[in-house]
């Protein structure tokens, strides 16, 4: 989806990294408008709502800034699904279920993780619909709506889902899931491996380097079910990512996990149908979309669509406190501070912490370009991440990290078979290894980071020497 709403900003000349920032903030402003409207389908007085929205602005931003992902467009476009799916006019008119549909593929093209979900929360929500509303016609309403959903999403992704499939062989709905599941589930894969196997080809002619679609790598088939230890292992791995989104939602604000605990004390119990239904909109919700990510792998850009919600659900505790145990005024302002700082800390920290984060690749790759009139392919021996970024602001394509402790005459020959132009040799020892020795190299370059590290380079012309 990025690459798509690129297309009109590079027509107008724009450089890509600038275009695709803008298009991010663009979505953040567009997602806030859509957690305003989400809000209104949570009960809460206004002051409540307006806490709650500007708590979660420095996070929007965040997203918006911190890095090039789909995470931030995928959680635009799942706030206005749930808008949609979550009013109470919902079986009043099937537009309900159409717009549903429509946002579940605009979700799902800019992140696959989206079409499991919607399969799985659009059957489940309209279920909730369903026995929430008494009368038949109602009831009737809810299973259309349903349909039109359904049919108005797959109607959408099939061309898209038919393309995918076609290039890779086989029905194929995204590669990055396949991928994560037997890189990060998989004991067969002890490292990354774009760290491991060695130089990697760009998987076509304007790809910058192999991370531009690491599906194409060779990896290992592997399932659970293959034996009982396979099983035993990936439910540690599960269990470690369920620890690792409760210390993620922990971590980035005080009051995330306090306020789904509260809102389940305060809206379930006591368990009566009305409540129930109610309350299991947004819990649902977050297990649901928090679930998936457990059976693979977890970051916190994964989860902000959990956070918008959280927040709203906290504005609906602070609403129902305020005509109980914070009936003074300034009693609930101060309560309506300390929720807003809660979840503005973290990001607020992160944005100037890093507010210069990136800069640095930029900086590094033009100054090399401009001294070393690099150009071609290039190669590493380390730090896979800083080579890539440099090579792309160098106009070049980086072919990844060779082996660890190999033959000098097996290096020689692996940089050759792939027409290396330039190897970056990091960390340099103080005489160069024998099998370079024979090459033009550059002095040994002082490498800022964005976390504030110096590194050391020197950059040997592996062609034509």
């Amino acid at each position: 989806m990025i690459s798509w709403l690129l297309v009109p900003v590079l027509f107008l000349g724009v450089p890509p990294l600038l275009g695709v920032k803008i298009i991010l903030f663009i979505a953040g402003g567009v997602t806030l408008a859509g957690i305003t409207a989400l809000s209104y389908e949570f009960e809460m007085r206004e002051e409540a709502r307006l806490a709650s929205i500007l708590a979660l602005v420095p996070s929007v931003v965040y997203m918006a800034y911190s890095q090039i992902t789909p995470d931030l467009l995928i959680t635009c476009f799942l706030v206005f699904y749930l808008v949609f799916l979550s009013s109470e006019d919902y079986a009043k008119s099937v537009r309900y279920g159409v717009l549903c549909g429509l946002f579940g593929a605009l979700a799902y093209f800019s992140k696959n993780y989206a079409l499991p979900f919607f399969a799985l929360h659009f059957l489940l929500f309209n279920l909730i619909h369903y026995f929430r509303e008494t009368g038949k016609n109602r009831r009737k309403a809810v299973l259309r709506n349903l349909c039109a959903g359904y049919i108005v999403f797959f109607v959408i992704t099939s061309g898209w889902i038919y393309l995918l499939s076609n290039k890779y062989g086989g029905f194929t709905i995204g590669t990055a899931g396949r991928y994560n599941f037997l890189v990060k589930a998989s004991p067969k894969m002890p490292d990354h491996p774009i760290l491991c196997m060695g130089l990697l080809k760009p998987p076509n002619e304007t790809a910058p380097s192999a991370w531009e679609d690491p599906s194409y790598l060779p990896l290992e088939p592997w399932s659970p079910l293959d034996s009982p230890e396979d099983l035993k292992h990936y439910g540690i791995v599960v269990a470690k990512n369920i620890l690792e989104i409760y210390s993620i939602l922990d971590k980035t604000s005080d009051l995330h996990v306090i306020i789904v605990a509260a809102y389940i004390f305060m809206f379930l119990v006591p368990l009566k149908r009305d409540r129930l239904l109610n309350a299991l909109f947004p819990l649902a919700a977050l297990l649901l979309y928090s679930f998936g990510y457990a059976l693979v792998y977890v970051e916190r850009r994964y989860l902000y669509p959990n956070e918008i919600l959280i927040a709203l659900m906290g504005g609906q505790i602070l609403s129902k406190l305020s005509g109980r145990g914070l009936p003074d005024k300034l009693k609930f302002k101060a309560a309506m501070g300390i929720f807003m700082l809660c979840f503005m800390n973290y990001p607020i920290i992160e944005l100037v912490k890093y507010r210069r984060d990136g800069d640095h690749h930029y900086l590094n790759g033009h100054r090399l370009k401009r001294e070393l009139e690099i150009r071609g392919n290039i190669a590493s021996n380390k730090n896979y991440g800083e080579s890539m970024f440099m090579a792309f602001h160098m106009d070049c394509k980086y072919y990844g990290e060779t082996r660890k402790n190999e033959a000098g005459g097996v290096l020689i020959e692996e940089l050759n078979r792939d027409k290396i132009d330039y190897y970056f040799l990091w960390d340099p020892p103080a005489e160069a290894p024998e099998a370079l020795s024979r090459f033009k190299s550059s002095q040994v370059y002082e490498i800022k980071t964005g976390r504030g590290e110096v590194k050391l380079l020197k950059i040997f012309h592996i062609a034509n020497s």
